[in-house]
């Protein structure tokens, strides 16, 4: 696969992206999947929002497996930065700590 990105070190680290992840994700080939907003995390010049994915229901699937997107502070536009799955020898990595899930609380 290419890239049209006029940016050759952006275009190489989505094929990274695409590589180290993709094949991770086969395993919800032909499954109806959903994400569930958990938090987000404000940084410069980006914020990072945390999503579980989950059933048509809303269950968390997959051992808690989530996703990270980084959505930029100068003109909204979001990039998929992380998919985290479960592993056999290591488990699901956990989401980080002190998440800002609502106006009023941070965990």
């Amino acid at each position: 696969m290419g890239h049209v990105e006029k940016d050759a070190d952006l275009g190489k680290a989505f094929l990274t992206f695409l590589d180290v992840f993709c094949p991770d994700l086969e395993r919800f080939k032909n499954k109806d999947i959903h994400l569930k907003f958990h938090g987000y995390f404000e940084n410069e010049p980006t914020t990072v929002w945390y999503y579980y994915l989950v059933d048509a229901k809303g269950k968390r699937i997959e051992h808690d497996s989530w996703l990270s997107v980084h959505r930029s502070r100068a003109n909204g536009q979001c990039a998929l930065t992380g998919i985290f799955l479960y592993e056999p020898d290591e488990g699901t990595p956990s989401m980080p700590k002190y998440l800002i899930t609502s106006k009023d609380q941070i965990r």
